[in-house]
């Protein structure tokens, strides 16, 4: 369960970016450990299945 998610690390309180089908397209995720894991994921070229 993470305990932090926003834009990206830089930008921890605004929101993430979601796509017009409300996909998130631009987010980061803090699990809260000791390890350093927030990681910006950018997400392009969707294609529906």
């Amino acid at each position: 369960m993470p305990i932090e998610a926003g834009l990206n690390v830089s930008e921890p309180d605004k929101s993430p970016i979601f796509s017009s089908m409300g996909i998130p397209k631009q987010y980061f995720i803090n699990a809260g450990g000791e390890e350093c894991d927030d990681a910006n994921y950018t997400v392009s070229d969707l294609e529906l299945m």
